[in-house]
């Protein structure tokens, strides 16, 4: 097995040695932003839902307005890593939003369906996804349980300006074929048009199956 030496410190010139730590590991450098890759391979994608009324997440309930993402492949992993929302219309007894997930079925798509506002290729121009389906409204045959607290709400906050919140997953949620995520209202589903938002992700081919 060949050696590998490893330059501590700066390096220069064009060709220069790999760098290495104090401690013996490799110094690696991003010499571009972490969704570069992801979006040149034309893997990265978003969907954007204008002014939705976000329902309220409740026990019982599989019918969802605002915004959804389902896994409608049967091979690729939907991996979750950019989620955004905002409330510019007074929405006073809508307490928070939630980010909740649930089982729909390999296949099976939901009825009642709405297209998102807009759903593009991380590399523009591209072609749009294939195994992410976003929505904006959509019945589904099981209801969503909650996994995650996105932002509080609370009357102050819309009176006085839009409240507006971005979270960076970075693939900690990964959505199988079947699976779906949806946002969710918390306390009472907000008021008209009152809820705006994004999400990202990314799609990778699962072997294998």
């Amino acid at each position: 097995m060949p050696i590998i030496t490893l330059g501590i410190g700066p390096q220069s010139g064009t060709t220069p040695q790999q760098r290495g730590g104090i401690s013996g590991e490799t110094v690696v450098v991003d010499l571009r932003g972490k969704y570069y890759e992801r979006s040149v391979r034309k893997a990265q994608f978003v969907a954007f839902a204008l002014a939705q009324t976000l329902t309220m997440y409740s026990a019982g309930s599989n019918a969802y307005t605002g915004l959804q993402l389902y896994n409608q492949s049967v091979n690729t992993n939907l991996l979750l890593n950019k989620v955004a929302v905002q409330v510019s219309v007074t929405s006073a007894t809508m307490t928070g939003i939630l980010l909740t997930y649930g089982f729909q079925g390999v296949g099976v798509a939901p009825t009642s369906q709405t297209a998102a506002t807009a759903s593009i290729s991380g590399l523009l121009g591209a072609a749009k996804p294939a195994a992410g389906l976003p929505l904006t409204a959509g019945t589904f045959v099981n209801q969503a349980a909650n996994i995650w607290p996105l932002i509080h709400n609370t009357a102050a906050i819309n009176t006085v300006g839009i409240d507006y919140f971005n979270i960076d997953f970075e693939d900690m949620f990964i959505i199988p074929p079947g699976f779906y995520i949806a946002l969710g209202a918390q306390g009472a589903a907000s008021a008209a048009s009152a809820v705006t938002a994004g999400i990202a992700w990314e799609e990778v081919t699962v072997p294998f199956i």
